[in-house]
Order: structure tokens, then sequence, then C-alpha cells
């Protein structure tokens, strides 16, 4: 089988030099027609490669990971509520919500084939279909608490989704975001176990976006997934996502983050964070 990663089957513009560079995000000013092609080829992508092997951990192996940094803002939503998930796929990081009793749980899923999966997995949440240009399918302020990890690199309209999210949020409300901040690779051509469009976003384009709506950081971003521990790690044996794992994860990629660039065209630039959570909350008495 062809790699999914391959599989392009629309044209798009080409990226600016300041896109290229992580100053400006590529595809974040797509036209309507432009977001619908890449929304084509991105839908699928990651199904197709959890069926050839392709997407390296699952999400129930992220647990700690998303449970370490973000919980100051899980025990802030300890009573329950209201939960979006953006791009959940198979539903692993929607397991202790589910099985606790305490939240109404919404999934948007562009795939048919996971949104199929959820509901089989999770006959007790609402899937819903995403919408091609972004808009989130639930009314304004609606939602206690939203979540989506490593999702939104792979949709073009970036600041679009931030700002749905702002609707949507509950004034109080909070969102856990983990995104990667590197290009990851060259997006113009092949990459092996990327899907055709994903690119990452840097810290600083993250922060100017979120200012621009009514989102407010709750803590300062967490640098995490330091590649070089994870790779050793592995190596020895050792799960470099266990609870004492995240730990030693997040302290790597803490002090190095200043080695952090978009574009990492030598072997140490790869000393850095892979990714950042972001912690959100929505202003008391804002609207989107």
């Amino acid at each position: 089988m062809t790699s999914s990663s391959s599989r392009v089957t629309t044209s798009l513009p080409a990226p600016t030099p300041a896109e290229l560079d992580g100053i400006e995000l590529y595809g974040d000013h797509f036209s309507p027609a432009e977001v619908s092609r890449w929304f084509a080829d991105e839908a699928e992508a990651y199904a197709q490669m959890q069926q050839t092997g392709e997407t390296g951990r699952g999400g129930e192996e992220y647990s700690h990971l998303h449970r370490y940094h973000a919980a100051s803002v899980l025990t802030r939503h300890s009573e329950g509520g209201t939960l979006l998930a953006l791009g959940p796929g198979d539903g692993d990081e929607l397991e202790t919500f589910a099985r606790s009793g305490k939240w109404r749980i919404f999934a948007v899923e562009a795939s048919a084939t996971l949104r199929a999966e959820l509901t089989r997995r999770f006959p007790g949440i609402t899937v819903l279909s995403a919408d091609t240009l972004g808009t989130l399918p639930v009314p304004d302020a609606s939602i206690d608490l939203f979540m989506a990890f490593g999702v939104l690199h792979h949709i073009p309209n970036v600041s679009k989704v931030l700002r749905e999210i702002a609707r949507v949020l509950r004034a109080g409300g909070s969102a856990i975001l983990r995104e990667p901040g590197s290009a990851m690779g060259d997006w113009r051509g092949h990459r092996q176990g990327c899907t055709a469009h994903e690119r990452g976003m840097t810290l600083g384009w993250m922060e100017r976006s979120v200012a621009a709506t009514t989102l407010r950081f709750a803590e300062p971003a967490r640098p995490c997934l330091f590649r070089p521990w994870i790779r050793i790690a592995q190596r020895l044996g050792v799960d470099p996502l266990s609870p004492v794992g995240v730990r030693v994860d997040s302290w790597l990629a803490t002090v190095t983050r200043w080695n952090a660039r978009y574009r990492r065209r030598h072997w140490w630039d790869r000393f850095a964070p892979g990714a950042y959570i972001y912690l959100l909350r929505k202003e008391e008495g804002g609207t989107e």
C-alpha cells in the first residue's frame, strides 16, 4: 500500500519565505476553496496511517504527558461538565472522561472511519463531523473544557479554529492543546510518517494568535517531547512518557527551549522541544 503521507490529490499555493520560517503559518490565510482542498487530503490521512502503522504512539500512551502538564486545568474542572474534543481519533484520550460519568462529551472528527470507531467505542457520547472550513458545530458558550492533542497542525486556518474555541467556551472555560513547534520537515515534498500537509507552529505565532482572541494563557506554554530523550529511552527499553519519563522529558525540553527553531536543518537543532502544551482560559465575560 502506498504511504498515506504521499497521497496529495490537490495543488495548493506555494509557501512564502515567512511561512517557511514559521513567522507566518502556511495555510492560515487560505481562501475557502483552498481550505477545502487541504481538508480533502487530510480528512482520512491519519486513519490511513494508523492502518499502515505509521502513526507511532497511540493516544493512550500520551495520557501521562497530558495529565502531568494539564494537572492544574484538570483539577479546576474535576467536577465535570461539557467536554468538546477536536480530532480525538479512536478516542483513547476520552476513556477517563467517559468512564467518570461526570462529563457530557462531544467529539468532532474529520474522518468517517474514526467517527465510526468513536460511536462504537463510546455509545454515550455525541460524535459530530468536522466542518470543512473550521467552524465548530456547537453553540456559543456551551463548553466547559476543550481539548485537541496534535490536531491543529493538520488544519490550515488555525487562527479561525482558535477563534472558534473562544466562541464555544463558557466564561472561565479551559482549553488544553498540544502542538508541534517545528516545521516537521519540508511539507512541500514527501515526509515519512507525516500526512500531506501537517506542519507545526512556532510558540511566538501561537502566542500572537491566542492574544487576538478572548482566550488567555492560564500558564506559560509548557515545552515537551524532547526527541533525543524519547529515542534514547526507547533504545534502553524504557517508556519515555511514563509518569517518571514525562518529568525527565519536561526538564530536558525546558532547558533546551532556547534552541527551538522552526526549520531544523542540523543534527544539533533536534536538541529542543518537539512540541508545546498550551493551557488556555476563556476570559470572564469575554465574547467572541
